[in-house]
């Protein structure tokens, strides 16, 4: 059946329908028999009587957390009884971190461990997550032994990640606190600003908060074109050589302005708890937990975790170390410049320094950019005008 909106015969007149006629020599036969209406539940009848020798695979988990599973495990693409080797061995070669984090939402619960354990008929005839939960279960402490493999396989990076912060931080500090064009532009405000502020309660100060640097702009002079800042740049530049460049000296403080502090002040808290709880399970594994009782230590301490992770959390412990002291160090440089600009010096925002100075850079670099316009504009203008007396003269002189 062909399924088409009809129209009716009023309305196809007028229109390439209305002298249509039939195409003779059209097989309709073969049509029939091509096209013939199928029994709807024919295929349906075929399909079961096909599969009624085929015994269908029995299922005992949630229906849902089943089959979240089973998209999981088949993303991995390796058969079961190779991931449970490699859990056994440790062997991050061949789980990823990728399969790692996929493996940890796919632990079987003690109820589900109990189930598998208590069904009565035959197991091989268990659906597909019952298969690996079959083979993964025996494993001990599982659910914590495949948490620390993601620690250990992510553990790495995001410490390289959270000391290069730290580094930046303490780089853009050193660069801030020792940029002597930084402080000359600040001289230069205070001088301007103290001059237009004479004999008035705001006159004669020996410094200014950094938030006055943004507002400088605002300050307009009688032509409504000139800021305060335009002027305090020009003549700058007349004065100090290279204060055109403070942009470029002061590319550490740009970057460090983007950084999420409170994030890399989370994500080395998270490696410290991530190492705390790999030392507990090296621990576990070694028998040596006091709280563990006598029949799990023995089970835990024949397979291969404490002999990769004993080493792997040696090393990481040297390695948070330093990165605290880093952090540390960082801590202080940011209070310490700060404080050094007569800032106050807040723990909840305190890389607030860096972003106010890099606000001011981009101001600093459009007013320059703006100048340098300005004057290629003015420039053009001069040379238009003396080419116009150019003209003007020569023509006087045929004359």
């Amino acid at each position: 059946m062909l399924h088409w909106d009809k129209l009716q015969p009023h309305s196809v007149r007028g229109t390439v329908w209305e002298d249509a006629g039939t195409v003779d020599g059209l097989d309709l036969g073969e049509l029939d028999s091509l096209f013939a209406l199928e029994d709807p539940n024919a295929a349906k009848k075929k399909k079961k009587a096909e599969g009624d020798g085929k015994p269908k695979a029995v299922s005992l988990i949630d229906s849902k957390r089943s089959l979240n599973i089973s998209i999981q495990l088949a993303g991995i693409r390796m058969p079961f009884k190779d991931i449970k080797k490699a859990l056994l061995s440790m062997d991050d070669t061949v789980l990823g971190l990728d399969q790692l984090n996929i493996l940890t939402l796919c632990v079987p619960t003690m109820d589900e461990v109990k189930l598998l354990k208590n069904y009565p008929g035959d197991k091989a005839e268990l659906a597909t997550v019952e298969q690996y939960f079959l083979q993964v279960m025996a494993i001990p402490r599982l659910s914590q032994r495949i948490s620390s493999l993601v620690f250990k396989n992510s553990a790495h990076a995001n410490m390289e990640k959270v000391n290069s912060d730290y580094q930046l931080v303490s780089k853009a500090a050193d660069d801030l606190k020792h940029c002597k064009h930084f402080v000359t532009v600040l001289e230069g405000i205070l001088a301007v600003g103290n001059h237009l502020n004479g004999g008035t309660y705001r006159g004669q100060a020996r410094g200014f908060r950094l938030e006055t640097l943004l507002r400088l702009t605002d300050v307009k002079a009688v032509d409504r074109k000139t800021s305060l800042l335009h002027f305090v740049v020009k003549e700058l530049q007349k004065t100090s050589p290279g204060v055109e460049f403070l942009s470029t000296e002061l590319e550490s403080v740009k970057a460090a302005a983007g950084l999420h502090l409170d994030g890399t002040k989370e994500a080395l808290g998270q490696i410290v708890a991530g190492l705390k709880q790999v030392n507990d399970e090296v621990l576990k594994a070694a028998g040596a937990d006091p709280e563990q009782d006598e029949e799990a230590s023995s089970e835990e301490t024949h397979d291969r975790f404490r002999d990769v992770m004993i080493p792997f959390a040696d090393s990481a412990d040297a390695d948070v170390e330093a990165a605290q002291r880093l952090a540390s160090s960082a801590n202080d440089a940011m209070k310490g410049v700060t404080e050094f600009f007569g800032e106050p010096f807040k723990q909840d925002n305190a890389g607030r320094i860096f972003r106010l100075v890099a606000d001011f850079l981009v101001t600093f670099d459009k007013v320059q950019t703006d100048m340098k316009v300005q004057a290629e504009r003015e420039a053009a203008a001069k040379r238009r005008e003396e080419s116009l007396k150019m003209r003007k003269s020569k023509s006087q002189a045929v004359l």
